[in-house]
């Protein structure tokens, strides 16, 4: 987060960091299990750390943008960090919601998001945030959204949900943790009852295909905004090349050469971050 703040006031130096600030340890609080009226993260592969790797990844696009000429306001900087903080919290289970995980909510978990922000910013906060944007940002994260025919506030909030919809991919896709997760994510879609794979590995399998929409996704549906990412690498670190797209295909190379073996789970046995520990085996 401190790198987060960092880039954010190299775009916009005059920003507050107030609604941020607050709102960051409310989402560690809801995530954790000690926001009242909510159970905490109940899902592994949608957990905090890539929550934090969404909204690193956003506000590095953004800052990557903004060195081709736009400008952001402190207003749409709030934006830009507070949907990727809240974008996944759909996820996360009510108290009284007590069967199951937050995996079986996938297919609703953006409108539950939405719903999530709009009670926060109303009822804990009370922050000057424009809430209509806020939502039509974050239902550029859907896969099954139909963005041409989305209405947007301005072209300003169109390129912010362009923004997201891309950096929620590219956050995970890139994680160094994106191949040892999978098992996870599988596990996801299976309590979500997401048609289509028979089992961990035939998800492994499919997940190329998946690396090749989304591709096309971030051409055809983004506006290929991704392609902006190098901006930022080469002059916040003199780096003059995108490391996530680079880190993408090095996960995809990874994941076709082990879709091949029927044991490819003895391929992923690095050690990976959850919430409540510090590494975990894949076994454990």
């Amino acid at each position: 987060m401190d790198e987060v703040r960092h880039v954010a006031a190299i775009i916009t130096p005059k920003i507050d960091f107030a609604i941020i600030n607050r709102a960051y340890r409310d989402i560690l609080y809801l995530f954790d299990g000690t926001l009242p009226g909510y159970q905490g993260c109940t899902t592994s592969y949608h957990d905090i750390f890539h929550t934090m790797d969404v909204v690193l990844a956003n506000i590095r696009l953004a800052h990557a943008i903004a060195l081709t000429g736009v400008d952001f306001s402190a207003q749409d900087i709030d934006l830009i960090i507070l949907a990727a903080l809240m974008h996944d919290t759909g996820y996360i289970q009510r108290q009284s919601e007590t069967t199951g995980t937050g995996a079986q909510y996938t297919a609703i978990h953006i409108e539950r998001s939405i719903e999530f922000a709009k009670s926060y910013f109303q009822n804990t906060q009370k922050a000057s945030v424009d809430l209509e944007a806020l939502a039509q940002i974050l239902d550029c994260t859907g896969l099954n959204a139909n963005i041409d025919v989305m209405t947007f506030h301005s072209e300003v909030i169109r390129l912010l949900g362009f923004m997201l919809g891309t950096a929620d991919l590219i956050g995970q896709m890139s994680d160094r943790y994106y191949v040892e997760k999978l098992p996870m994510l599988y596990e996801e879609f299976q309590e979500a009852g997401i048609p289509g794979f028979t089992s961990d590995l035939n998800f492994i399998q499919k997940t190329p295909e998946f690396y090749a929409w989304v591709m096309e996704r971030f051409q055809n549906t983004f506006g290929g905004i991704d392609r902006f990412m190098k901006n930022h690498f080469k002059a916040r670190w003199g780096i003059d090349c995108d490391l996530y797209a680079i880190f993408m295909e090095k996960n995809q190379a990874y994941l076709r050469l082990i879709a091949k073996k029927p044991d490819y789970k003895t391929k992923i046995k690095r050690t990976i971050r959850t919430q409540k520990h510090n590494v975990l085996s894949f076994n454990a």
